[in-house]
């Protein structure tokens, strides 16, 4: 038969709480980090303990870190604590529930306070993650604003575009009009000086033919003169010798006169 094992009694100080849990911090929530850390640990060895005396000596150790917690938060558990765990081979199968419903327990607090650690730490990201969807808020809001204003200056700036787009369209509709008038005019003019220049050659080729005309006439007549004047010398000199004689000194001056009389009856 085994004869049972009596655990000492034990005094736990400060300082052995925070050697325990493995930190000097005197901050509470330091101190809780530092007991789930380790609790949690030992919880997780329990569940693959394969002895029974492994099992008593995690289920000791989180007994203890509980204690240390306590301690270190000022709970005021600070008495003696005995804790005396008889294993007789009498009992075997009243002895196997305790364990196992022991382990359960400290694994489900020990899951219990992951999930609580899990779910702070959840907190804390969704805290973040609101802050930061605020921010993105914020600066799609400001986008948003931007792009509003730059719509505006870009509609600003296309209906200035169009103003003067239509007012050079006048201006160049109105050079176009101008042009064409004094293209019109041009061509009028042209027109004009062409049916002038048509009229001055049909002027200058009449001038042409009556100058030859009147040159032909000229001649005409010149000739017709010396024919007249020789008409006349000889009327003049038939008549000289039909009338009574003359003598020589008297025949120029009768000559002359004839032949003036004769250019007068012939004007």
């Amino acid at each position: 038969m085994e004869q049972p094992q009596h655990q000492s009694h034990t005094v736990m100080d400060e300082q052995q709480a925070q050697q325990l849990l493995g930190t000097l911090s005197r901050h509470r929530d330091d101190i809780r980090a530092a007991y789930l850390h380790q609790y949690r640990n030992c919880a997780l060895e329990l569940t693959r303990a394969d002895t029974r005396s492994e099992q008593e000596q995690l289920e000791l150790q989180l007994s203890q870190l509980r204690k240390a917690h306590s301690l270190l938060l000022g709970e005021g558990v600070t008495a003696p604590v005995t804790e005396h765990k008889a294993v007789s081979k009498q009992q075997p199968v009243r002895k196997l529930p305790n364990i196992l419903l022991s382990s359960t327990l400290i694994l489900l607090i020990a899951l219990l306070s992951v999930s609580g650690s899990q779910l702070w730490s959840q907190a804390q990201q969704l805290q973040q993650l609101q802050l930061q969807m605020t921010d993105i808020k914020d600066q799609r809001q400001q986008l948003q604003q931007q792009q509003v204003a730059l719509q505006q200056t870009l509609t600003r700036s296309l209906q200035q575009q169009n103003e003067e787009r239509l007012r050079w369209s006048n201006i160049n509709q109105q050079q176009q009009d101008q042009l064409q008038q004094q293209l019109s005019l041009i061509e009028q003019q042209q027109l004009a000086s062409q049916q002038l220049q048509q009229s001055l050659a049909r002027v200058d080729k009449q001038l042409y033919v009556e100058r030859n005309q009147a040159l032909k006439l000229q001649q005409r007549v010149s000739r017709l003169n010396q024919q007249s004047e020789v008409l006349i010398d000889e009327l003049c000199a038939d008549s000289a010798t039909t009338s009574p004689a003359m003598d020589d000194e008297m025949l120029p001056a009768y000559m002359n006169r004839c032949r003036l009389l004769w250019s007068l009856a012939s004007d």
